[in-house]
């Protein structure tokens, strides 16, 4: 039993441990009120590899509600249907193939949400 709990122990132990050197690193501002630290980072400009529907109905409002995310962008093999899904949701860019939202320089991770035997071609380029 009590090596179970050892994982969570050394998680800590990490935590700790990162938390100490971003303080040392000037990367946390300390919270008066409630005296923790707060990472001030910039926001990870996303693609949407798709407009599957998990990812319009579910994960895209998500992300855009995430503190640390920003949507810039979205692709489809139909331009039309991307341009309808980046209006309704207010994406900023709208592309009709998946090559050109992975050639577009402000995005800088994707979210793929193509049926599963496409993860790799489309993930890994």
């Amino acid at each position: 039993m009590f090596g179970a709990f050892a994982p969570l122990r050394e998680f800590r132990v990490f935590q700790e441990r990162l938390s100490q050197r971003r303080k040392e690193d000037g990367k946390y501002e300390q919270s008066v009120k409630h005296n923790e630290y707060r990472h001030t980072m910039s926001k990870l400009r996303w693609g949407i590899l798709s407009t599957a529907k998990i990812g319009v109905e579910k994960v895209i409002p998500a992300m855009q509600r995430a503190a640390n995310c920003e949507i810039v962008a979205i692709a489809s093999r139909d331009a039309a249907r991307a341009q309808a899904v980046a209006k309704r949701l207010a994406i900023p860019a709208a592309y009709g193939s998946y090559e050109q939202l992975l050639a577009d320089p402000n995005v800088q991770a994707i979210y793929n949400p193509l049926p599963n035997h496409l993860h790799v071609p489309w993930s890994i380029t």
